[in-house]
């Protein structure tokens, strides 16, 4: 317990050094990729989460729960492997870290699920059995019936029909109302995500992707957990996502710059 202490105090000294809403209002006014950069480095601001999951792990003594930690913070796209193999190391943590990261975890893999299955019938006209070997072997609030009965739904508009009647109804809801009514591949405004802690003058230069609106969905499970078991990692990995988001929000507006 006293290194998890130690963890959680240094991941909250970290926190601090996060950049706030103000700092990405400051950015997006920049005018050149040049300044953006300068701007970050005179805060010593540096995008490599490894390195800060590394750090972190010197005060986490459990081997494991390092694994854990080093994998999620690991600059590779998450695969299916991926997922199955942190699900299996929490199975080798203590009961309140499992019970914590497992709703984390659980929750995006079923989020993940949902989306991959909406794509697959949009573009690929899959469905039924050949739904499966493209999605994350897991369960979580999704049981095997109503998985079921979105892989077998005929078309995106079936598959949302019954996403309604389950536990991820009103996530979806936002996604699909804030995108006119589909989840393709068109820019989505961060406006209309609650609890986003993006600053509201960036929406309209900077439009993410519904990973990304999953991302930080993802992101305020994390939160909500976090405060319920505030001696876990779940404190550390909602610090990683929130770097991986920070990372995502500089990345764009880099980019608008080359624009």
């Amino acid at each position: 317990m006293n290194a998890m202490i130690a963890a959680t105090a240094k991941v909250k000294a970290m926190n601090a050094k996060l950049l706030a809403a103000d700092d990405y209002a400051t950015l997006s006014k920049m005018e050149s990729e040049t300044e953006v950069i300068e701007w970050l480095r005179a805060k010593d601001y540096s995008k490599n989460i490894e390195q800060s999951a590394i750090h972190i792990c010197k005060y986490i003594t459990d081997k494991n729960q390092r694994s854990y930690i080093k994998e999620m913070a690991a600059t590779k796209k998450e695969t299916l492997h991926y997922y199955t193999a942190q699900w299996k190391r929490l199975s080798l943590m203590d009961s309140k870290n499992r019970t914590a990261l497992r709703s984390i975890l659980g929750q995006e893999i079923d989020l993940n699920n949902i989306l991959w299955m909406y794509r697959l019938k949009k573009y690929h006209r899959i469905k039924g059995d050949a739904t499966y070997g493209y999605l994350i072997p897991i369960r979580y609030k999704l049981n095997r019936q109503s998985t079921g009965r979105m892989a077998d739904s005929q078309n995106p508009k079936a598959l949302m029909e019954e996403v309604a009647q389950g536990p991820y109804a009103s996530v979806f809801a936002k996604l699909v109302n804030s995108n006119k009514g589909s989840m393709d591949n068109e820019p989505i405004g961060m406006g209309s995500i609650p609890n986003s802690s993006f600053h509201p003058s960036l929406e309209q230069m900077l439009r993410f992707s519904p990973e990304h609106m999953l991302a930080i969905t993802i992101e305020g499970f994390c939160q909500t957990i976090a405060r319920r078991y505030p001696t876990t990692l779940a404190v550390v990995v909602l610090y990683l996502y929130k770097r991986k988001m920070e990372a995502s929000r500089i990345t764009a507006i880099l980019n608008s710059q080359k624009g």
